[in-house]
């Protein structure tokens, strides 16, 4: 492990534990996802790991079964068969010893099962629901730190968490037990951090809008601002009558100290833009004063009476 999380030649090192059969067999495949699921993978691994799984599971033709995957669902799936036996010119794989689950094996199972007949609401990420709710099986009703970074590990696992992942890590906060330090974790990153109770916030004697920058600091947990994060940064500085210079200098802020995707990048440029167009001039940091209703208006942003 590297700084407490597997890595990606940890992870291909499991995968080939794996394989010391004659395939993959459902117990071992449960106990990859196991693993993925308790442990804290860097993104290389859970790549690797998924991306194994999803061959082998297509390689064999739906969910996989406690019998070992044939040899030729498993050699379309890409992944090495390391025994096998001549009959009849045919190559086949020796059958796997048989033996019992153990009781952490039975355990786990259990859980996913348990897991996988949860009904989630649309207005949450399923996928996220069900390892909650996983999860809270095997930590017997109190979800730990472990598992607080495993939940989010996975909202993040596309590298972009969206606003209903967002809402689903507020949801599964509220709604299962957790050690406090966990708590305290997942709840950090799922909800808007308020810096201060004042409208303003000043940075090397300049000021900006200070919820803009909560929510732009909120929506970078994931490491960038991506376009839907954009879309949601601009709604936020029309809370009044208009763009104010200083709500205009705040997006220019963010624009310079976050990271941002192409995307969400050019959706602040191409705002701003318009809107120093229907102001006639680009904004200063002059004393605040709102946009003319009439160019705001011209510029194409609502205005709120």
């Amino acid at each position: 492990m590297q700084d407490g999380k597997l890595n990606l030649n940890n992870a291909e090192k499991i995968w080939s534990a794996a394989l010391d059969g004659p395939g993959i067999t459902e117990t071992e495949a449960f106990t990859i996802r196991y693993i993925q699921a308790k442990f804290t993978l860097t993104a290389g691994a859970q790549k690797f790991i998924r991306a194994a799984l999803e061959d082998w599971e297509a390689s064999a033709s739906g969910p996989p079964t406690e019998k070992p995957a044939s040899p030729h669902a498993a050699s379309a799936g890409g992944w090495a068969v390391n025994r096998s036996m001549e009959t009849r010119g045919t190559k086949y794989k020796k059958a796997d010893p048989i033996r019992m689950k153990t009781e952490e094996e039975e355990k786990q199972e259990e859980a996913m099962k348990k897991a996988e007949t949860m009904v989630v609401p649309e207005k949450y990420k399923e996928k996220l629901m069900k390892q909650a709710e996983m999860l809270n099986e095997l930590d017997e009703g109190v979800l730990g730190l472990g598992a607080a970074h495993n939940i989010w590990n996975t909202a993040r696992d596309g590298h972009e968490v969206t606003e209903k992942e967002f809402e689903t890590l507020r949801h599964i906060v509220d709604a299962y037990e957790f050690t406090p330090a966990a708590k305290r974790y997942l709840s950090q990153l799922a909800t808007v951090t308020k810096s201060g109770k004042s409208q303003y916030k000043v940075i090397d004697g300049k000021k900006y809008d200070r919820s803009c920058l909560d929510l732009a600091n909120h929506l970078a947990k994931d490491g960038s601002i991506n376009v839907k994060n954009a879309e949601a940064l601009w709604p936020d500085i029309l809370d009044g009558p208009g763009v104010t210079p200083t709500e205009a200098n705040t997006i220019r802020f963010i624009m310079s100290k976050y990271r941002l995707t192409k995307g969400g990048r050019y959706y602040l440029r191409a705002r701003l833009e318009d809107w120093e167009c229907s102001a006639s001039g680009p904004a200063t940091d002059a004393p605040d004063q709102t946009v003319n209703p009439t160019a705001a208006a011209a510029g194409g942003w609502h205005i709120r009476s």
